[in-house]
């Protein structure tokens, strides 16, 4: 009984999650069922840097619904009077999560923004900026 409990339960919850469409077949006796989960969609981004001793680091992510035909590079960098600065990337290729760190010199202040862009169409994320000191 117990098992038999646990089959439509597990029905259930499959109806419930991803519902059946019926569509018309060659034979009206049986028609033909398929089930349609909703596609898991696409995100990533960009958290902003901070400070940890001596080093900074921001984190750059994307979702397991991302392609994995499509890469991701995301960058640490730091502002400088030419402009930013990339100290470090990361490239990859669907769904991940990477840290992005680099040392600092004690005593040194920059400001700080991560960023991932995705190939091919090019869009991108910027974190918020952060002016962090060294210690």
């Amino acid at each position: 009984m117990a098992i038999k409990r646990a089959i439509s339960y597990a029905v259930a919850t499959v109806a419930a999650v991803a519902p059946l469409a019926i569509t018309p077949s060659a034979s009206a006796d049986t028609p033909a069922r398929t089930a349609t989960a909703p596609a898991a969609a696409c995100h990533f981004g960009a958290n902003p840097p901070y400070l940890s001793g001596r080093e900074v680091s921001a984190s750059v992510w994307s979702t397991r619904g991302c392609p994995k035909s499509g890469s991701y590079t995301g960058n640490l960098q730091r502002k400088r009077w030419y402009g930013w600065q990339t100290l470090r990337h990361k490239k990859w290729w669907g769904a991940g999560g990477y840290s992005l760190t680099k040392g600092c010199k004690k005593g040194s202040t920059y400001t700080y923004r991560s960023y991932i862009s995705r190939w091919p169409d090019g869009r991108h994320v910027y974190s918020a900026q952060r002016r962090l000191k060294c210690r």
